[in-house]
């Protein structure tokens, strides 16, 4: 009988084929682990700003505190404080990096509440921002049950919610330029990691070396054909997102500067695992480990703030945040966001170093 000695043959082939044992067993593992992190939480929890015009010099009021502390003590927010002194709607507005909400305690809470007068507690925010009636549902809960604490006669704290005045965000809004941003991403490990690696074990690269051009040209032929390729992509899916759900942004020049030079950072890593790991299957497993995870973790499908701080401390290492979030605030927004541009060029510096170091330009 010789099934099993056709199934050890096929086993230890599918062993040394290291991109199908990632598949297979490790790619699923990590999205367990990755999916299990972020959604097997309890309770989820959002960050707020609270603003506190209530106070004695730095010292909140006794129910001003109380509130304060009332809503910290509920598991769905995170509380930070935000100077008096600070517009709350441009902190919002600032704040493109993230969505940002802050909850505003007026002058004379304390006093109003003690005379039977009623306090408007207002939650500020953007709108599109998914998470913001589930703040402002906690928020309502908190003053609901202060209400109850503190007055017999209904309700003295009403909560009132108001946006800042930028355009409303669509859902399409917010995934094209993250799905655009993790397919240049993908594009750049993946594929130029595979066929720089497949490009060695074939020899091409030895006739390559053998013709009048240098590995600097050879590098930067490399990144200009992700560069074009990655505005192609661009057109095609700003094209396909019009067409099929009303997307109506465009690309400007801060645009057309993130794309660029997240296609130039990508490549870069892709050349850097091509050059460094001469195996084409172990070449394509390790551009999959490096890839998969950072498209996952980085922010692109949903918020960063939804991760344990564990996961947001990683996500804000990897060049892929950088991207699709100075894109997206670029092209739903029309600004430039520094950090993040800062983020992706330091890392585009760094991995077209390494490439070049890594790339060996000499006929053996």
């Amino acid at each position: 009988m010789k099934v099993f000695p056709v199934t050890k043959l096929l086993l230890k082939n599918w062993m040394r084929n290291k991109s199908g044992v990632f598949f297979t067993v490790l790619f699923p593992i990590m999205l367990i682990l990755i999916f299990g992190s972020i959604f097997g939480q309890s309770k989820m929890s959002y960050t707020v700003y609270i603003q506190n015009k209530d106070a004695f010099g730095r010292n909140p009021t006794k129910l001003a505190k109380e509130f304060i502390d009332a809503l910290n003590n509920t598991t769905i927010l995170k509380i930070k404080k935000l100077d008096v002194l600070t517009n709350p709607k441009d902190f919002v507005k600032d704040h493109l990096f993230r969505n940002c909400r802050v909850i505003v305690i007026p002058r004379g809470f304390q006093d109003n509440i003690l005379r039977g007068k009623e306090v408007d507690v207002e939650v500020i925010g953007r709108k599109g921002d998914p998470y913001f009636p589930l703040v402002k549902e906690a928020v309502e809960t908190v003053a609901c049950n202060f209400n109850l604490r503190i007055s017999r006669s209904g309700e003295v704290i009403n909560v009132s919610s108001s946006f800042t005045t930028e355009k409303k965000v669509t859902t399409i809004d917010y995934y094209v330029p993250s799905i655009l941003a993790a397919f240049i991403m993908v594009n750049g490990v993946i594929s130029v990691a595979s066929s720089t690696a497949e490009f060695r074990s074939k020899g091409v690269m030895k006739k390559v070396m053998t013709a009048p051009v240098s590995k600097y040209e050879w590098i930067a032929g490399n990144l200009l054909q992700q560069v074009l390729l990655a505005f192609l992509l661009t057109l095609a899916m700003i094209g396909v997102a019009k067409a099929a759900f009303n997307f109506n942004r465009f690309l400007d020049c801060y645009s057309i500067l993130f794309i660029a030079v997240g296609a130039v950072a990508f490549c870069a890593l892709g050349l850097l695992i091509g050059n460094a790991v001469g195996d084409v299957e172990a070449a394509s497993g390790m551009a999959n480990a490096i890839a998969f995870p950072m498209m996952f973790l980085s922010g692109a499908f949903w918020p960063v703030e939804l991760m344990p701080k564990e996961l947001q401390f990683i996500a804000k290492i990897m060049p892929l945040y950088y991207l699709q979030n100075g894109l997206r605030i670029a092209m739903v927004y029309g600004k430039f966001n520094s950090t993040s541009f800062a983020g992706i060029l330091v890392s585009a510096i760094v991995f077209v170093a390494a490439a070049v170091s890594v790339t060996k330009w000499r006929v053996d």
